[in-house]
């Protein structure tokens, strides 16, 4: 019988075989034989995966990796959207997963059973990537539910991104600091793309820099100007009389609803909850196991519509 449990990343163990998904610790990694990442966000994998016996990612992950925490796997194996990787007693499949550059969903094949990990996901196609695959005939649905509550709708990105450029077209070079806080790895390279192709110049903090620097068609993409890139730690401009911060989240946040200067765009790299909700339908799993975010109250819900699902966390 198959057990699927979160500890400190997805542990999957049946017939003999131990896989780990997306370790945020090191605690188990020398207990299994393959890692599977799917995405080279820190909470999805920590630096210790470089003493994994066999690590299954991306290219771009892996230089993620490198740049961000020194780290050079020995033991690696390069894999992209549409491979399949034979281990022991199972097959790998791995799927675009839409969430940003390099980001894959696996569906892990059995000789009795198929499991599908989405990992963090986005069906909406970006100026970045294109939106994540659907997937089908899966027994066991592992799926992210950081946004799995009813409250959360996302606008069409279209929308979003005029949004943004309506802005940042109203303060261009002017005395005021358009500040646009995001996540550096991901969300960062989505905007950098859109003000790059709209023609503006931009700045960027040193962590955008980095990860916009392994994109060719980004590398160097900057100039003097009054728009700023920043991730969303970075607090300089917060005391700036002439700035306008703008975060770009689907994230509650009580700072912005509070602060005058503080604007919010639900720009977001994951799916809303109706974007869940029809990828489930879409892949009609027997078992759904939800993870991160609101993952108790989506698996009540989801109990609520028939489905047989428990929180992994």
């Amino acid at each position: 019988m198959v057990k699927i449990k979160y500890f400190d990343g997805i542990l999957i163990e049946h017939n003999d075989e131990t896989i780990l998904i997306d370790p945020s610790r090191p605690t188990l990694i020398n207990y299994v034989k393959h890692v599977l990442v799917t995405h080279a966000h820190k909470d999805h994998v920590c630096k210790e995966v470089e003493k994994a016996r066999n690590c299954i990612l991306t290219s771009f992950s892996k230089k993620v990796l490198e740049v961000r925490d020194d780290v050079y796997l020995r033991n690696a194996t390069i894999v992209g959207t549409g491979n399949i990787i034979e281990l022991d007693r199972c097959i790998v499949y791995a799927y675009n997963a839409g969430h940003i550059i390099g980001s894959l969903m696996y569906v892990i094949e059995f000789r009795d059973l198929r499991i599908g990990i989405t990992g963090d996901f986005n069906l909406e196609n970006t100026i970045m990537t294109q939106g994540s695959n659907l997937i089908d005939d899966v027994d066991v649905l592992v799926i992210d539910s950081t946004y799995g509550h009813p409250k959360f709708q996302f606008p069409e990105r279209n929308e979003l991104y005029n949004e943004i450029l309506s802005l940042v077209e109203k303060y261009y070079n002017t005395d005021v600091k358009i500040v646009l806080k995001c996540n550096p790895l991901g969300k960062a390279q989505e905007v950098s793309m859109l003000l790059y192709r709209g023609g503006y110049s931009f700045l960027a903090d040193s962590r955008v820099r980095k990860y916009n620097n392994l994109i060719s068609s980004l590398k160097g993409r900057y100039g003097t100007s009054n728009i700023i890139i920043t991730s969303t730690t970075h607090n300089i401009f917060n005391n700036c009389r002439n700035a306008i911060q703008i975060y770009l989240t689907g994230l509650e946040d009580k700072l912005i609803k509070n602060h005058k200067n503080f604007l919010k765009i639900p720009l977001s790299n994951h799916n809303d909850f109706e974007k869940l909700i029809y990828f489930i339908d879409y892949c009609r799993p027997k078992k759904v196991y939800t993870i991160y975010g609101y993952s108790k109250s989506f698996s009540k819900y989801l109990r609520r519509r028939g489905w047989s699902a428990e929180s992994l966390i």
